[in-house]
């Protein structure tokens, strides 16, 4: 769904915020859209607000990485 919306409103990398996903991690969809999620550390934490991107395929060529930090704190470094 969100893939959708991007490509209709040419939209690169959306940031998103309360993803309430616990642990880090990163995945491709089948339609070549990169997630990136943020979380926090464990599921014991009553605090996992969760942050993340997802980065259109046309851009994925041009990531040079990405730091996934805490639940609150995720970055990505495009050229």
């Amino acid at each position: 769904m969100l893939e959708v919306h991007m490509q209709q409103l040419d939209i690169d990398i959306l940031c998103l915020q309360e993803t309430h996903r616990s642990g880090s991690e990163y995945f491709l969809t089948s339609s070549g859209f990169l997630f990136v999620f943020s979380g926090s550390a464990s599921c014991d934490e009553k605090e996992h607000a969760g942050v993340g991107f997802l980065i259109a395929p046309r851009v994925r060529s041009s990531l040079i990485g990405f730091c996934q930090f805490s639940n609150r704190l995720c970055s990505v470094k495009i050229k």
